[in-house]
């Protein structure tokens, strides 16, 4: 059996981000984001315990749909709050609604919880285009918050016009909805059909070109459980056929956002945090587990996303901008991790390994030219080993195991 990497991990770089005055970690960069617009809109981040209007009888009942009229009028006394745009009441009901699905005494039940959806989606979804910035902030933070206490594909729409926002924080906290939910719509043949989540989270990466976090977490979207069960042996045999259900269709949208991506690059313009390309996208397909998971014509399309982002990093590292260098260094040097680690029984695998290795012990004292000297030496060494990534050639013929 072939595998692509013979390690657990690609070989780390020594440094994976550069030092904090230079450019601010991608964490930073998306939790100044959130927060700036949290702060702008004057949106309070005190929990406040939820209202007692939802009875222990009511979020533990098995059956929850008898309890309906109660659940519909606290949701929608909440988000007649929540759309005054009162800044008080708007964080007390934005508490109010998460803590109602995400307190953990008494345990709540998985139909009040999918009730719990449904009337938030039915309060949120309409209204969603005529909200205001705080207010639509606050309601991604509900779903975001209730798609993962209840994985709840009930707000698979809503989910979709949050991530398709044109503030960056309310598409990022979108994207976290996305990752709870769609483990369970793609495991579902009839919701699977009619899902356009992912195709969202491919716009949103293109809608905030320039914004670094936006694409990690699109990123983290489809690729985010795949890496957290197949980390654990146990787990992931637990969910093998989870597994092979959702990751294909994942794997696919993580392809498309590569090459989203890397189409920005192309134009010129600047993303920021191109580092997130190489730590959340190619990374994790590249991660043995995930390898295995992937068919021969996607173990293919990953290589292919190597090598063009490759060419990417040998442009743009060409530069009079310090941070810009440093960046797309750590970035080559990301590259290089992974073909450093490739599995011997890949066809012309010890070239592939050299050429990664030297590019990943690259660092400040190297010139740009010789930094671009090394990543040629891989542009060739990829498809020497992967044939099918260039141009014309004929995809699908890479051993699957």
């Amino acid at each position: 059996m072939i595998s692509f990497l013979n390690v657990t991990q690609p070989v780390k770089p020594r440094v994976y981000f550069v030092a904090p005055l230079i450019k601010p970690s991608r964490h930073i960069i998306r939790s100044f984001i959130a927060l700036f617009c949290v702060a702008a809109m004057g949106v309070m981040a005190t929990a406040i315990p939820a209202k007692a209007d939802l009875t222990a009888e009511i979020v533990t009942a098995e059956d929850a749909t008898g309890y309906r009229s109660e659940v519909r009028a606290f949701v929608t006394e909440h988000f007649a709050a929540i759309k005054s745009d009162n800044r008080e009441l708007l964080s007390r009901s934005r508490d109010a609604i998460v803590n109602s699905a995400i307190t953990s005494t008494p345990a709540r039940s998985q139909s009040f919880l999918q009730l719990l959806s449904q009337e938030v989606d039915a309060q949120a979804r309409p209204a969603l285009a005529s909200m205001s910035p705080a207010a639509r902030l606050n309601t991604a933070i509900i779903v975001a918050r209730l798609s993962r206490a209840g994985q709840a594909s009930e707000l698979q729409k809503t989910v979709e016009l949050l991530i398709a926002d044109q503030t960056p924080a309310i598409s990022m906290w979108g994207l976290q909805a996305a990752r709870s939910i769609l483990p369970v719509i793609l495991s579902d043949p009839l919701l699977k059909q009619n899902e356009k989540v992912i195709a969202a989270a491919a716009a949103a990466v293109q809608t905030h070109q320039e914004q670094g976090p936006v694409a990690a977490e699109a990123y983290r979207a489809l690729l985010g459980e795949v890496e957290a069960i197949t980390r654990d042996p146990a787990r992931r045999q637990r969910n093998r056929e989870l597994l092979a259900a959702i990751a294909p269709t994942l794997i696919d949208g993580a392809h498309d956002i590569l090459g989203a991506r890397i189409g920005i690059y192309a134009t010129g313009a600047m993303p920021n945090d191109p580092m997130t390309d190489y730590s959340d996208g190619i990374r994790v397909l590249a991660l043995p587990a995930v390898w295995s998971l992937q068919s021969a014509e996607q173990r293919e399309t990953t290589m292919k996303r190597v090598l063009e982002l490759l060419k990417v990093t040998r442009k743009n590292v060409d530069s009079t901008n310090a941070a810009q260098i440093d960046q797309f260094r750590e970035l080559g040097r990301g590259l290089g991790s992974v073909c450093a680690a490739v599995d011997p029984s890949v066809p012309n695998a010890a070239a592939l390994q050299k050429a990664g290795n030297d590019l990943n012990r690259v660092g400040r004292a190297n010139s740009v030219q010789q930094i671009q000297t090394l990543i040629d030496n891989l542009i060739v060494a990829v498809p020497a080993s992967f044939p099918n990534v260039l141009p014309g050639a004929k995809t699908g013929t890479t051993p699957a195991n």
